[in-house]
This record gives structure tokens, sequence and C-alpha cells, in this order.
């Protein structure tokens, strides 16, 4: 089912492409849509990463939106 979320967001050097803000509320936890991002997206086109949430407890969400 299709969910919408408000982001926040912030234009970037690159034209054409944003960055967007994963803060849940300043909740501890990440917001589901950046969980469901990196291990749909990011794990698909590169598994190792999917390894990463087991291995280590630190924040690492960057994500780099382009318009296509």
């Amino acid at each position: 089912m299709p969910r919408r979320t408000t982001l926040g967001w912030f234009t970037d050097d690159r034209p054409g492409s944003w960055i967007v803000v994963g803060s849940n509320g300043g909740a501890a936890a990440h917001p589901a849509w950046v969980i469901n991002l990196v291990r749909q997206k990011i794990v698909e086109l590169a598994p190792r990463y999917g390894k990463y949430t087991e291995q280590t407890d630190r924040v690492i969400p960057v994500i780099r939106l382009v318009r296509t």
C-alpha cells in the first residue's frame, strides 16, 4: 500500500538533486522509509550493505535524490 511522508529537504549543488532528512522527529530509530530504502534498494544493488545493519549501531543514512 503506498504511503506518504513529509520530509525535510535541502537543495544540493548538483542540478536536479536534493538532500532529504530522515530525522524521524528526533526519535532514536530511523524512520521506516529510510529502512525500506536501504533494505530494498541499496542492498539489491550492493548486497554487502545488508550485513552492516547487523554489524554496527552507528548511524549511516546519507541520501541524495536526483530527478530523472
